[in-house]
Parts: structure tokens; C-alpha cells; sequence
């Protein structure tokens, strides 16, 4: 039988023997790489494609010039690229960027998701390592930190720090629009509800967000709840300035004011225990919805500490 006819008979039946569908920016990137275009021109095409695409087109080439192109990429777009490669690949090409360019590289590091920046750091050489975290914000960098204490398929190797947040004025369909135009956060399974300064209201699963009714108010669904488990980060904690970075006196006042109260005794249990990433339980409170308030609000301030793990990883930092 002739090769020839075989293929024919394929093509008949509607079989395509490469099942990737090339896109116009796919296409745009292999004809610059086939004509040995600058790593300029093919870091500009690069970023056009999806994420997952881009981090195809760069396994593909030789390591130094993956690192070449990556070094010509936004910030934001090689972070997303390099989530989506293999880790020794990915760890390779950072490792170039380290001597060429330590500064895009760690702010690149810090662009990515934590989880995804806790495994490539976890693969580099402790040197590299260190070199990168000095180079980045302190609160980025004591989070890394603190997950990369897991291993990686562990849940504390796979945990993160980004979040979902909506307005308590804001309708379920409003909410839902709102989340779907936000950067996706895998895994969410609540976000925080807030009033238009920013200030903490509650929270509210996604799975009860997407059966209620669409004209439902979110102040309203938050009502319901008598139970809230509730999480911040403290001053100087982090670098991103659309953060609302406070102490947890300022939300047991405000959760004090809805009539909710801090649950010591809970966060007693979880203080010491080694199993959960130090980060949470600082930054963790239970409230539970009182079923009365003493006339005079308690001082909450007792509860602005700093965890013992932490500070010792900030001394760490500091050190290297």
C-alpha cells in the first residue's frame, strides 16, 4: 500500500494527524524562530500566545535562547509562561536569569502564584535561592519562605495566599461578574466580603454564592452565617499596596461592631501546631457571633502578635 494513500484516506475521514490547532500567534512564532528572528521579535510574538502555548514554544528551544526570550519578556507574561513549563526546564532557564539578570528574575518569581513560585524555588540550589528572596519584597518573601517549609505535595507545600474578595452591596450576579473579570485563583472556595472602604463584613462560599438568587445581596447572605474563620495579613507583612494590611485588633473591632467575638481558646490549638504553616496561625481567628456583648468592648489588642516562626524566618532573611 502506498504511505500516500493512507494518508489520503485519513484526511477523507476528517482525521488530522497533529491534533494542536495552531492559532495566527502560534503560526507568527514558528516563522520568526524558523528564520532565526532577535530574541526581541520572538519575546514579542511569545507573549501574544496563551499562557500554556508560550510555555510550549520555549521548552522547545535550546535552553540559552528560551533564556534569551524570556529575558525580553514583560515581567507578567514570563511568570505565566514559566507556571506552565516543565519545573527542570523552567528552573534551568531562571538559573541563566540569575547571572544575567537577577532583578527580572525575582521580580518575575514574585508575579507568579506562591504556589507555583514555592516549587520553582524549592528546585533551585539553596545559593540561587536565597539570592532570589533577598531580591524580593520582605512579606513576599517571608511567605515563600514559610512554604517552602512543605514539601512540595504536601497540603502546606501546596498552599497560597491570594484570595477572592467581593462587596457586600454588590448582587450575587454582580459578585459573580466580578470574580469572573479578577485574576483566577485556583482552588478558591470562599471569598471575602467587604464594604467600599475595603473594610472585612464576612465571607461566603462560592458554592452558596452560585445557587443563590441573583438579586440577592451579599450583606444579606453574610447575615446568615454565625461562624466565620477569618484571615489577614499584619502591617509590613506584604508589599502590595491594594492590600488592607492591619492588625487584628482593627477586625475583632469591626467583626465586635456585627456582633461577632474572637474565639481564644480555638486559636490556642492551632498556635503550636507545626503541622500548619505559621503564617496562618498568626494571621487565622475564629469568630463566632455572640449571643450577647458586654457593654464595654474587650481589648482585642492582645491579640496583635507576631508568631515566634515567623519572626525567627525574618532574622533568617536578614541574615543571608
Amino acid at each position: 500500500m502506498n504511505p500516500h494513500d493512507h494518508d489520503d484516506k485519513n484526511l477523507s475521514d476528517g482525521i488530522v494527524s497533529d491534533p494542536r490547532i495552531e492559532t495566527a500567534e502560534d503560526v507568527l512564532v514558528d516563522d520568526l524562530i524558523e528564520s532565526d528572528a532577535s530574541p526581541e521579535l520572538i519575546a514579542d510574538a511569545v507573549e501574544q500566545q496563551d499562557a500554556a502555548d508560550a510555555a510550549t514554544t520555549l521548552e522547545a528551544l535550546p535552553q540559552d535562547e528560551a533564556s534569551d526570550v524570556v529575558g525580553e519578556m514583560e515581567v507578567d507574561a514570563a511568570a505565566d509562561a514559566l507556571s506552565h513549563m516543565s519545573i527542570p526546564l523552567a528552573v534551568s532557564v531562571i538559573e541563566d536569569l540569575i547571572e544575567e539578570n537577577p532583578s527580572f528574575a525575582g521580580r518575575m518569581l514574585s508575579e507568579m502564584a506562591p504556589d507555583d513560585a514555592t516549587d520553582l524555588l524549592q528546585a533551585l540550589p539553596k545559593q540561587d535561592r536565597d539570592r532570589l528572596l533577598a531580591l524580593m519584597g520582605v512579606g513576599t518573601a517571608l511567605n515563600l519562605r514559610e512554604l517552602m517549609v512543605h514539601p512540595r505535595e504536601s497540603a502546606g507545600g501546596m498552599m497560597t495566599t491570594q484570595y477572592l474578595s467581593v462587596r457586600e452591596n454588590e448582587t450575587v450576579a454582580e459578585a459573580i461578574e466580578h470574580i469572573r473579570r479578577g485574576e483566577p485563583i485556583e482552588h478558591a472556595q470562599q471569598a471575602f466580603v467587604t464594604d467600599r472602604k475595603g473594610r472585612l463584613k464576612g465571607t461566603i462560599g462560592l458554592r452558596k454564592l452560585l445557587v443563590s438568587r441573583s438579586s440577592e445581596l451579599i450583606s444579606d447572605i453574610c447575615n446568615s452565617a454565625d461562624e466565620v474563620l477569618f484571615s489577614s495579613g499584619a502591617p509590613y507583612q506584604g508589599n502590595h499596596p491594594e492590600f488592607n494590611y492591619q492588625w487584628q485588633s482593627h477586625w475583632a473591632a469591626l467583626f465586635y461592631k456585627e456582633g461577632f467575638v474572637p474565639n481564644l481558646r480555638f486559636r490556642e490549638h492551632y498556635w503550636n501546631d507545626k503541622t500548619i504553616d505559621p503564617v496562618y496561625r498568626q494571621n487565622c481567628v475564629f469568630y463566632t457571633r455572640a449571643a450577647k456583648l458586654p457593654k464595654k468592648a474587650p481589648d482585642f489588642r492582645k491579640l496583635d502578635v507576631i508568631h515566634p516562626a515567623i519572626f525567627e524566618a525574618v532574622q533568617v532573611r536578614q541574615q543571608a
